[in-house]
């Protein structure tokens, strides 16, 4: 009797450790689910890391032919601080090549500034952008780009007639099928501009917006950006690109 109670508890014990074995792998299922939804919200971006010293602005742009240009602003401690001219500003692409960015100065009557720019690139998946002011002053990152855009409602030349009452429908789409986070459409001679959720491929704009007449252009302007976490407040890094196209308004 003795012995088969305890065989009795045994079956039970091993019964536990079974559930508790399936539950355990559930939820690391789970867990890992939730890890990859995470790191595709967030765009696979790195905030990055640094020693908080060091306001930065970086800027890459291009258009939808791909050129792309990088332009980062250094400055001691905040926003208006000292511009760090002698800062190495370096970028990496996340398929291949790393560049130093060269200063280049500018002067507004009383006040002078500069950037680190570099032009000429090609569009990549991601940018790694460090910043090193000395050997005291660094800050590191990185930020996933979205797709090249390309506007495929109105077509180029077309005719978007207001008198109809209809709406003018913009299309776009993403050549890379990437993430972006914000997007802003703008007519250039009607005055019109919204911002729009990310991963958003259509947009209609209502015919009283349209008030003059000829030609005009719609601009697609899609972007990722992160707070640079080892920069001083306001520190950040953008990524955007630009599609637009030429039609005409009657």
């Amino acid at each position: 009797m003795e012995l088969s109670c305890r065989g009795l508890h045994l079956v039970k014990g091993t019964q536990r450790l079974e559930w508790w074995g399936r539950l355990f792998r559930a939820f690391s299922i789970l867990l890992l689910v939730l890890v990859a939804v995470c790191l595709e919200g967030c765009g696979g971006s790195d905030p990055g890391r640094g020693t908080q010293s060091l306001y930065v602005e970086a800027h890459v742009t291009s258009d939808e032919a791909g050129a792309t240009r990088v332009r980062v602003q250094v400055r001691d401690g905040d926003g208006r601080g000292r511009i760090e001219e002698a800062a190495v500003v370096r970028v990496r692409g996340h398929e291949e090549g790393e560049w130093v960015l060269d200063f280049e100065g500018r002067d507004w009557g009383p006040f002078a500034g500069g950037f680190h720019l570099l032009e000429g690139l090609e569009w990549q998946r991601g940018w790694h952008l460090e910043v090193e002011v000395g050997e005291e002053h660094w800050l590191e990152a990185y930020l996933e780009m979205p797709g090249l855009c390309t506007i495929i409602e109105p077509a180029a030349d077309v005719t978007y007639r207001r008198g109809d009452g209809f709406p003018l429908v913009a299309r776009w789409e993403d050549s890379q099928r990437r993430h972006s986070r914000s997007i802003q459409v703008e007519l250039n001679r009607n005055d019109y501009s919204v911002r729009l959720p990310g991963d958003v491929f259509r947009h209609e704009i209502a015919s009283s917006v349209f008030r003059r007449d000829g030609g005009e252009r719609l601009t697609v302007q899609r972007w990722n950006e992160v707070e640079l976490l080892g920069g001083t407040i306001g520190s950040s890094f953008r990524g955007a690109t630009f599609c637009s196209v030429d039609f005409r308004v009657d």
